[in-house]
């Protein structure tokens, strides 16, 4: 290997932990939007974050093919290009840690919208024995969630 190496692969690490950032700043985004409630902005923002990893796959692919060409070194050279790696690896993390706040918010949003629809669609106990002690009104017609 040479110093040649490590600076074809810096330009693709540097992209590839700028789209990292970008992920890690996308799920902050999307934890507000789930946060306001506003389904159509976290659709959006999915679609977005989607967009990076989808661009973020293609960076990883071509460090991936000049890697390849990795055939050693010298010491000093490896702990270059062991050094760019580690790097991207921590803004991986980070972005890593946000996808599983993301992740954990979203399922526990989706998860107490669930409960409340079932909730909706159980018979209203005070309406009901409400309706069972009018005159005149059928039960069935009846309900406080609509």
């Amino acid at each position: 290997m040479s110093n040649a190496l490590v600076s074809r692969i810096s330009p693709f690490v540097e992209v590839a932990k700028q789209l990292l950032l970008e992920l890690e700043q996308q799920a902050n985004a999307s934890l507000d939007t789930l946060s306001r409630g506003n389904g159509t902005e976290f659709l959006a923002a999915v679609e977005r974050r989607d967009a990076i990893i989808d661009e973020l796959s293609r960076v990883t692919e071509a460090l991936a093919h000049e890697r390849t060409h990795f055939g050693g070194g010298s010491h000093e050279e490896r702990r270059e290009v062991e050094a760019l790696f580690a790097k991207m690896s921590d803004a991986a993390n980070g972005a890593l840690a946000s996808h599983e706040r993301l992740v954990a918010r979203a399922t526990e949003t989706r998860d107490k919208l669930g409960v409340a629809v079932r909730k909706a669609d159980q018979p209203d106990t005070i309406a009901t024995q409400y309706a069972a002690t009018m005159p005149g009104i059928r039960q069935s017609l009846l309900s406080v969630t609509g």
